[in-house]
């Protein structure tokens, strides 16, 4: 007996159904496999993976807090949160993170502020040097009412929220020669960051301010292309910067704030549960970092000193005087961050 497919005018014999049959019965079998495994997990489609790409060291209070945070995530969601960390540049150098935040391909990162002079002038009034001198200053601005202010300038402007700040502390000046008093840093080659902020910020003090990506800094003091650089105290141990460049003066002249950006875009896509999960998580793990890295710094201090690493009390009333014009000139060309700065500089 033959049977006609009505669809395609195909005849088929007994034989061929035959034939066929347990080929049906194969993948009917797989089907039934497969479909139970989507209706007893109906959420595994909705998992959420993304990366966390940034250029904090490993071991440092920033990375492990963002380690911290990845399990936190997890556990809080339910695995419906899947984020990966990807520390010490692995993304990409500094900048190139910064951008990718705010283009989407990296969801989260952190930074400084400095960076966003020419697109949020406002927001980057914290990385002026001076502008913040204590601790208690840098907690009630980024804590309060002005925190939340330039969080929503920067979703405005960069399409980014700052949703926690984590922190390296005040950056310091570490030297090949001993740095007493600010005539000591006149002419010196000074590495800084490749932003316009922090080139004029050491043209003021006197310096000769050579621009170096922060992966070649070893290397550029080591080899004499720079005599000395700015960083947090945990980066100088951490780095090593301190084998080429064994002085340090502590100058304070500018906070290292790390804002915790995520990708406005992105966070706003995400369920309504899940962005509350993410913001109170955040502020929870990196409220630790902050009382761990401020922790760690006497601490941090002592092990240079222990490795014969010069440590120099300098009179901060001239470097204070020197930057005050980087003040004045920032807010002549954004005059827009005038009541901003008049804000943080009231707090007290």
């Amino acid at each position: 007996m033959a049977f006609v497919d009505r669809l395609s005018g195909h005849c088929f014999s007994r034989r061929h159904l035959l034939l066929a049959f347990p080929l049906m019965l194969a993948a009917a079998a797989l089907l039934a496999t497969a479909a139970p495994t989507t209706a007893a997990n109906p959420a595994a489609k909705d998992v959420i993976s993304f990366r966390i790409g940034h250029n904090e060291p490993l071991g440092s209070p920033m990375n492990d807090a963002f380690e911290q945070w990845v399990k936190v995530l997890k556990e809080k969601s339910n695995g419906r949160l899947n984020p990966a960390n990807f520390p010490a540049g692995q993304t990409g150098n500094y900048l190139q993170n910064i951008e990718a935040n705010r283009l989407g391909t990296i969801e989260i990162t952190s930074g400084g502020l400095d960076t966003e002079a020419k697109i949020a002038p406002i927001v980057a009034i914290l990385g002026l040097g001076y502008i913040v001198n204590s601790y208690d200053q840098v907690d009630k601005v980024h804590q309060g009412p002005l925190g939340k202010l330039l969080s929503d300038e920067a979703k405005k402007k960069t399409g980014v929220y700052f949703i926690a700040y984590g922190e390296a502390g005040f950056r310091h000046v570490v030297a090949k020669k001993p740095v007493s008093s600010m005539a000591d840093l006149k002419g010196v080659k000074m590495r800084v960051p490749e932003t316009p902020m922090a080139i004029r910020l050491f043209q003021l003090m006197g310096t000769n301010p050579t621009p170096v990506p922060y992966s070649e800094l070893y290397t550029a003091l080591q080899t004499g292309v720079v005599d000395a650089a700015e960083n947090p105290i945990s980066d100088i141990l951490g780095h090593k910067f301190y084998e080429p460049a064994p002085h340090v003066a502590l100058t304070g002249h500018q906070f290292n704030a790390k804002a915790i950006r995520v990708n406005a875009r992105w966070f706003d896509s995400l369920p309504a549960d899940l962005q509350q999960i993410i913001r109170d998580t955040v502020v929870e793990v990196f409220a630790k970092e902050r009382a761990d890295s401020r922790r760690r710094e006497a601490g941090t201090i002592q092990k240079m000193k222990d490795l014969g690493v010069k440590f120099y009390e300098v009179d901060k009333k001239p470097f204070i005087e020197s930057v005050s014009k980087q003040h004045e000139e920032y807010v002549k060309e954004y005059p827009e961050a005038v009541d901003f700065m008049k804000q943080v500089k009231a707090v007290q």
